[in-house]
């Protein structure tokens, strides 16, 4: 049987509703060239009562100098001891790396209709203390047109576990893998009909459905990415939402929150309203 997964802060599994603990990731990819994505921004959470450096727990992606779009889920589950970083122009999280950027989040916004765990309208922005400035290494992410039907390859990034298996395995450099997207219905069916309610209309999937590549653990919040055939520029098309694990198993497409059906929402939170 699948296991749902989404992933929990800093990599705790959490239970949702009708099912069992859930998990994130790249499977089935490679090592991204470095700074080849530099939109990608790791979230990191820093303990004040260990003060322990600061360790990923989920992804990002710039979307402004000001603003980063990531999973609603990644918000909701940070516990209160510490606060939020956002660290871009990474590429190795072990290592200080010449062009990072470090910006502590000042405010948070869930999408209002998220209702926590396994859900549609899995989005949030957070806003940093001080804006990013733009270089080779950090830099913001082309937003998609409002409504857009998106098909064929898709790009993903992020340092979620690599391992196709029960056991996690995180890695230490982003990863990246292409992946196809599955049509709503067709992803509706696979996942057993209309009666799961978890998928949503305002949700992509991606497989392959043969399995041996996927998201997983770690990866929630980051970017699934379109190259746009009119400007030839990567274009931002989903952020990693939830799926099941083993992670890249048979049958068990990736869900992703649809962007470009929150184009008005984004807007209307970078302008306070």
């Amino acid at each position: 049987m699948w296991r749902v997964w989404i992933l929990c802060a800093l990599r705790v599994l959490c239970a949702t509703a009708g099912s069992v603990p859930p998990t994130n990731r790249v499977v089935g990819g490679q090592e991204a060239i470095p700074h080849m994505a530099p939109y990608i921004v790791s979230l990191q959470w820093h303990h004040l009562a260990t003060n322990d450096a600061p360790r990923h727990f989920c992804g990002g992606v710039i979307v402004s100098n000001e603003w980063i779009l990531t999973a609603a889920h990644c918000i909701t589950g940070t516990p209160k001891d510490g606060y939020m970083v956002v660290v871009a122009g990474k590429h190795n999280l072990q290592i200080k790396e010449e062009g990072e950027q470090t910006q502590r989040v000042d405010r948070k916004v869930t999408h209002h209709l998220f209702a926590g765990g396994v859900a549609p309208y899995d989005l949030a922005m957070l806003h940093m203390e001080n804006p990013l400035e733009f270089s080779a290494t950090v830099n913001k992410i082309e937003l998609p047109q409002p409504n857009i039907v998106v098909s064929g390859e898709t790009e993903i990034f992020g340092w979620g576990s690599t391992s196709n298996g029960l056991s996690p395995e995180f890695p230490a450099k982003l990863q990246w893998a292409t992946l196809p997207i599955v049509e709503w219905s067709e992803c509706e069916a696979a996942l057993g009909g209309p009666e799961i309610t978890q998928l949503h209309p305002t949700n992509i999937c991606t497989g392959p459905l043969e399995g041996d590549r996927s998201a997983c653990h770690g990866d929630s919040g980051s970017a699934l990415i379109h190259m746009n055939p009119y400007t030839n520029k990567h274009t931002l098309v989903g952020i990693v939402s939830w799926g099941f694990y083993p992670c890249g198993a048979l049958g068990s497409p990736s869900i992703y929150t649809d962007v470009s059906q929150f184009i008005e929402w984004i807007q209307r939170v970078e302008q306070g309203l």
